[in-house]
C-alpha cells in the first residue's frame, strides 16, 4: 500500500525535520522536557506525588491540545 505521508526511512533530513516540526512544543510544558530523535520524555522531580501527578497530567493536556492543532 502507498503511504502519501511522512518521511521515509533513511531520509538524511528525517531528524531535522522532525525536530523543527516538533519544537513549539515545549512553549506550554512546566516540567523537565527531552527530546531525542522521535521520543519526547516528560518528567518531573518532586517530593509529593500528588503535586508530580497534577504538573504531568496539565503538561499531558497541553501535549493533546497540540497535537489536536
Amino acid at each position: 500500500m502507498s503511504i502519501s505521508a511522512g518521511v521515509p526511512q533513511g531520509f538524511s533530513l528525517g531528524p531535522l525535520l522532525f525536530l523543527v516540526y516538533i519544537n513549539e512544543i515545549v512553549a506550554d510544558i512546566s516540567s523537565l522536557i527531552r527530546l531525542f530523535a522521535d521520543d519526547i520524555t516528560v518528567y518531573v522531580v518532586v517530593d509529593d506525588p500528588k503535586q508530580a501527578t497534577d504538573r504531568l497530567n496539565s503538561d499531558l493536556e497541553s501535549i493533546h491540545t497540540w497535537a489536536n492543532q
